[in-house]
């Protein structure tokens, strides 16, 4: 067994070395963090400190790799001094080690909120994105170019404009994907036939 192995095991087996082993990234990658946003904003250590009401030896002591143990406050506080967000998940082992593995301290950098412009603007940017040409093809009433029926979802005008705007956009588009979504998973057969009753009413009316 290899030392790649034997590390695995012993992982998988103790909760101790779990948390040695998550806390000796997190005492690496944290303080590199720290230094390089700090760097990357011309800011002194003393800055820092001012700005996020900590004194200048303990922003020293942060920047030291194992001198401090974080506290999730700690964190809070400077990534308001650094203008930025802050995101603390549970993650596999595996994402642990490839964030350390493609970390690179003086490449590291995160937006400041005034230069966010997707969080900023996020009906210009993100929202838009997210939604992809067959979906806004469907809200838009179009035909669906895959099994070539009548589109049974909502035009544009059907939309009223206060669901333009923060979470009951997202909450029809959603809707509006879920919808989309099933009639995709549908046999294709039932499609077909779907359709052609469809068009066999069209023409009934029509002839009437």
């Amino acid at each position: 067994m290899n030392e790649r192995s034997k590390m695995i095991s012993k992982l998988i087996k103790g909760r101790d070395t779990r948390e040695s082993y998550i806390r000796s990234k997190l005492s690496v990658l944290l303080p590199a963090q720290i230094r390089s946003l700090r760097l990357r904003r011309e800011m002194k250590q003393a800055d820092l400190g001012m700005e996020a009401e900590m004194k200048q030896a303990r922003i020293s002591a942060l920047e030291r790799v194992g001198e401090v143990s974080f506290s999730i406050e700690t964190l809070i506080r400077l990534a308001s001094a650094f203008r930025v967000g802050l995101s603390v998940k549970f993650v596999p082992m595996s994402e642990m080690l490839n964030w350390e593995n493609d970390f690179v301290p003086d490449e590291f950098d995160v937006v400041p909120i005034e230069k966010d412009e997707t969080f900023l603007r996020p009906n210009h940017s993100e929202t838009q994105r997210s939604i992809s040409s067959g979906l806004a093809a469907a809200m838009l009433g179009k035909q669906d170019n895959v099994f070539n029926r009548t589109s049974t979802y909502p035009t544009i005008n059907e939309f009223e404009p206060s669901l333009f705007s923060g979470s009951s956009l997202d909450s029809r588009i959603r809707e509006t994907e879920d919808r989309y979504t099933s009639e995709m998973k549908m046999p294709i057969g039932s499609a077909t036939q779907g359709a052609t009753l469809n068009q066999s009413t069209q023409e009934q009316g029509r002839a009437a």
